[in-house]
Protein backbone atom coordinates (compact mmCIF):
# COMPACT_ATOMS: atom_id res chain seq x y z
CA UNK A 1 0.00 0.00 0.00
CA UNK A 2 1.11 3.47 -0.51
CA UNK A 3 1.39 5.79 1.96
CA UNK A 4 -0.87 8.69 1.74
CA UNK A 5 0.31 11.82 0.79
CA UNK A 6 1.50 14.14 3.41
CA UNK A 7 0.03 17.91 4.05
CA UNK A 8 2.24 20.22 2.66
CA UNK A 9 3.58 21.98 5.88
CA UNK A 10 2.91 25.47 5.81
CA UNK A 11 5.80 27.81 4.12
CA UNK A 12 7.59 29.58 6.72
CA UNK A 13 8.65 32.77 6.62
CA UNK A 14 12.66 33.84 5.76
CA UNK A 15 14.53 33.99 8.66
CA UNK A 16 12.94 31.22 11.06
CA UNK A 17 10.90 28.27 11.82
CA UNK A 18 7.56 30.21 13.40
CA UNK A 19 4.64 29.74 11.45
CA UNK A 20 2.36 31.58 9.44
CA UNK A 21 0.72 33.80 10.85
CA UNK A 22 -3.29 34.38 10.02
CA UNK A 23 -4.37 36.98 7.60
CA UNK A 24 -6.87 39.79 8.50
CA UNK A 25 -9.78 41.28 7.21
CA UNK A 26 -7.39 43.07 4.85
CA UNK A 27 -5.86 39.58 3.65
CA UNK A 28 -2.58 40.99 5.33
CA UNK A 29 -1.07 38.83 8.12
CA UNK A 30 -1.88 40.10 11.31
CA UNK A 31 1.09 41.67 13.35
CA UNK A 32 2.96 39.93 16.37
CA UNK A 33 3.81 41.95 19.51
CA UNK A 34 7.11 42.71 18.16
CA UNK A 35 6.03 44.05 14.97
CA UNK A 36 3.03 46.09 16.84
CA UNK A 37 5.91 47.40 18.94
CA UNK A 38 7.66 48.28 15.92
CA UNK A 39 4.30 49.74 14.53
CA UNK A 40 3.58 51.89 17.36
CA UNK A 41 7.23 53.15 17.85
CA UNK A 42 6.88 54.13 14.04
CA UNK A 43 3.74 56.28 14.27
CA UNK A 44 4.83 57.70 17.40
CA UNK A 45 7.73 59.08 15.59
CA UNK A 46 5.80 60.11 12.59
CA UNK A 47 3.48 62.10 15.31
CA UNK A 48 6.68 63.49 16.91
CA UNK A 49 8.28 64.57 13.49
CA UNK A 50 5.27 65.99 12.21
CA UNK A 51 5.19 67.99 15.77
CA UNK A 52 8.67 69.17 14.80
CA UNK A 53 7.69 69.95 11.37
CA UNK A 54 5.01 72.18 12.39
CA UNK A 55 7.51 73.83 15.29
CA UNK A 56 10.13 74.59 12.67
CA UNK A 57 7.23 75.41 10.54
CA UNK A 58 6.37 77.95 13.13
CA UNK A 59 9.80 79.12 13.53
CA UNK A 60 10.46 79.84 10.19
CA UNK A 61 7.45 82.35 10.19
CA UNK A 62 8.13 83.83 13.65
CA UNK A 63 11.84 84.46 12.64
CA UNK A 64 10.52 86.26 9.13
CA UNK A 65 7.92 87.69 11.32
CA UNK A 66 11.15 89.48 13.90
CA UNK A 67 12.97 90.18 10.38
CA UNK A 68 9.42 92.20 9.04
CA UNK A 69 8.88 94.04 12.39
CA UNK A 70 12.89 94.50 12.40
CA UNK A 71 12.78 96.11 8.64
CA UNK A 72 9.42 98.14 9.87
CA UNK A 73 11.13 99.34 12.34
CA UNK A 74 14.03 100.67 10.42
CA UNK A 75 11.62 102.52 7.96
CA UNK A 76 10.30 104.28 10.99
CA UNK A 77 13.24 105.16 12.86
CA UNK A 78 14.46 106.59 9.27
CA UNK A 79 11.48 108.26 8.67
CA UNK A 80 11.78 109.72 12.43
CA UNK A 81 14.92 110.89 11.87
CA UNK A 82 13.67 112.32 8.47
CA UNK A 83 11.23 114.51 10.48
CA UNK A 84 13.41 115.45 13.25
CA UNK A 85 15.72 117.00 10.29
CA UNK A 86 12.77 118.71 9.08
CA UNK A 87 11.31 119.79 12.19
CA UNK A 88 14.88 121.63 12.85
CA UNK A 89 15.16 123.11 9.44
CA UNK A 90 11.63 124.26 10.14
CA UNK A 91 12.89 125.73 13.04
CA UNK A 92 15.44 127.55 11.26
CA UNK A 93 13.15 129.25 9.23
CA UNK A 94 10.42 130.38 11.49
CA UNK A 95 12.48 132.04 13.34
CA UNK A 96 14.36 133.77 10.16
CA UNK A 97 10.59 134.28 9.04
CA UNK A 98 10.26 135.58 12.45
CA UNK A 99 12.56 138.31 12.29
CA UNK A 100 12.21 139.10 8.89
CA UNK A 101 8.54 140.47 9.75
CA UNK A 102 9.14 141.86 12.62
CA UNK A 103 11.94 144.16 11.09
CA UNK A 104 9.32 145.17 8.22
CA UNK A 105 6.66 145.80 11.19
CA UNK A 106 9.48 147.82 12.60
CA UNK A 107 10.02 149.52 9.50
CA UNK A 108 6.23 149.75 8.80
CA UNK A 109 5.80 151.56 12.37
CA UNK A 110 8.83 153.84 11.79
CA UNK A 111 7.57 155.11 8.49
CA UNK A 112 3.56 155.83 9.71
CA UNK A 113 5.00 157.65 13.25
CA UNK A 114 7.14 159.70 10.13
CA UNK A 115 4.25 160.28 7.83
CA UNK A 116 2.35 161.59 10.94
CA UNK A 117 4.81 163.81 12.25
CA UNK A 118 4.96 165.52 8.82
CA UNK A 119 1.24 165.68 9.05
CA UNK A 120 1.16 166.85 12.88
CA UNK A 121 3.53 169.21 11.37
CA UNK A 122 2.04 170.51 8.27
CA UNK A 123 -1.31 171.14 10.75
CA UNK A 124 0.42 172.97 12.85
CA UNK A 125 1.44 175.59 10.36
CA UNK A 126 -1.57 175.73 8.83
CA UNK A 127 -3.55 176.65 11.56
CA UNK A 128 -1.49 177.67 14.40
CA UNK A 129 1.34 179.50 12.68
CA UNK A 130 0.53 183.54 11.95
CA UNK A 131 1.96 184.68 8.72
CA UNK A 132 0.09 187.52 8.10
CA UNK A 133 -2.75 188.00 5.61
CA UNK A 134 -1.84 185.83 2.98
CA UNK A 135 -3.59 187.62 -0.70
CA UNK A 136 -2.60 186.86 -3.88
CA UNK A 137 -0.42 188.95 -5.94
CA UNK A 138 -2.89 192.15 -7.55
CA UNK A 139 -3.48 192.26 -11.30
CA UNK A 140 -4.33 188.39 -11.47
CA UNK A 141 -8.18 188.09 -11.54
CA UNK A 142 -8.70 191.32 -10.54
CA UNK A 143 -9.00 191.23 -7.03
CA UNK A 144 -7.11 193.58 -4.67
CA UNK A 145 -6.73 193.30 -1.35
CA UNK A 146 -8.73 195.43 0.68
CA UNK A 147 -7.60 198.83 2.09
CA UNK A 148 -5.84 198.61 5.84
CA UNK A 149 -8.62 200.18 7.98
CA UNK A 150 -8.64 204.03 8.49
CA UNK A 151 -6.07 204.94 11.47
CA UNK A 152 -8.11 206.64 14.75
CA UNK A 153 -7.05 210.68 14.20
CA UNK A 154 -5.43 211.56 17.18
CA UNK A 155 -7.35 213.23 19.65
CA UNK A 156 -6.95 217.41 18.81
CA UNK A 157 -4.94 218.78 21.63
CA UNK A 158 -7.28 221.58 23.13
CA UNK A 159 -5.80 224.55 21.85
CA UNK A 160 -6.54 228.21 22.91
CA UNK A 161 -10.39 228.67 21.12
CA UNK A 162 -11.80 230.65 23.71
CA UNK A 163 -15.06 231.32 21.32
CA UNK A 164 -16.29 228.45 22.23
CA UNK A 165 -17.46 227.23 18.90
CA UNK A 166 -17.67 223.79 18.68
CA UNK A 167 -16.66 223.87 15.10
CA UNK A 168 -13.25 225.15 14.31
CA UNK A 169 -13.41 226.29 10.83
CA UNK A 170 -16.99 227.72 11.09
CA UNK A 171 -16.08 230.18 13.78
CA UNK A 172 -12.93 231.49 12.16
CA UNK A 173 -14.85 231.81 8.68
CA UNK A 174 -17.72 233.73 9.17
CA UNK A 175 -16.21 236.59 11.23
CA UNK A 176 -13.52 237.60 8.58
Amino acid sequence: MSDPPAAAPPPAKAGGDAPARPLGPDGKPIPGPAEVRQIQAARKMAQQQAQVEEVIGIMHKNVENVLERDRKLGDLEERADALQDGCAQFEKQAAAMKNKFWLENLKAIIGGAVVGLIVLGLLYWKFFMDTGPQYPPPGQGGYYPPPPPPQNPAPAPPAGDAGGAADGDAAGSGDA
